[in-house]
């Protein structure tokens, strides 16, 4: 006799291992983490990049703002120490402390690179305290007050390489007119101008003193 059995029959289902897809969405995944990554890597490795540059360029203008606030502060003292040198030779002038002539032919003398500090005048001696910018200032200076003359029409200046026993040449002043004269007319104002110490000063200037005598106090 044939037995049928008509309960249900229970199957067993196999478990599902992952496949290829599964894989390559998993490596897809881990490529999109890296290039993300190095995408946020390289966007602020360009922000640090340019950070730097902003800085060194602001650095760059700082240096270049206090190279010219130096710039301007050497040219305050530069022209405060001129205006103390007008200033001195406004008070001579208007105390008529020495006599004119003679004061003409020292401002005439005086080059452009030199101020004074104090000035004495007494019985046509001077004994003065000065500033340069350089020693060859101060050569200048006594160079000019050795030219400095009286002539007929004026104040001049003797020019160099005269010729000897011939007309002396003067360059007037302050016209700069060029003339001849005969050397009995001409007298130097100043002589016996003597050298006295010379320092460095302050803001690498040159300080010294120098004294001379007079001959035209007129």
């Amino acid at each position: 006799m044939i037995r049928i059995n008509l309960l249900p029959h229970k199957t067993v289902r196999k478990k599902k291992t992952p496949g290829m897809g599964a894989l390559v969405a998993i490596l897809l995944c881990v490529c999109a983490a890296a290039v993300a990554n190095w995408m946020y890597y390289s966007e602020k490795q360009d922000f640090i990049k340019k950070q730097k540059r902003t800085i060194a360029a602001q650095n760059t203008e700082i240096n270049n703002l206090k190279s010219a606030i130096g710039e301007v502060e050497s040219f305050q003292a530069k022209k405060k120490k001129i205006e103390e040198q007008l200033k001195t030779l406004s008070d001579l002038e208007k105390g008529r402390s020495g006599p004119v002539k003679m004061l003409d032919a020292l401002a005439t003398s005086v080059p452009k690179n030199v101020w004074f500090t104090s000035f004495s005048e007494k019985d046509g001696h001077i004994d003065l305290k000065a500033e340069a910018v350089s020693n060859e200032d101060v050569s200048s200076f006594m160079k000019m007050l050795k030219a400095s003359v009286w002539t007929p029409v004026g104040i001049g200046r003797a020019l160099p390489d005269q010729t000897e026993n011939g007309p002396v040449r003067i360059e007037l002043l302050p016209s700069g007119e060029r003339r001849e004269f005969d050397s009995g007319s001409v007298s130097h104002f100043f002589d016996n101008i003597t050298l006295g110490s010379t320092s460095s000063a302050s803001g690498g200037t040159v300080s010294f003193s120098i004294s001379f005598t007079v001959n035209n106090i007129g």
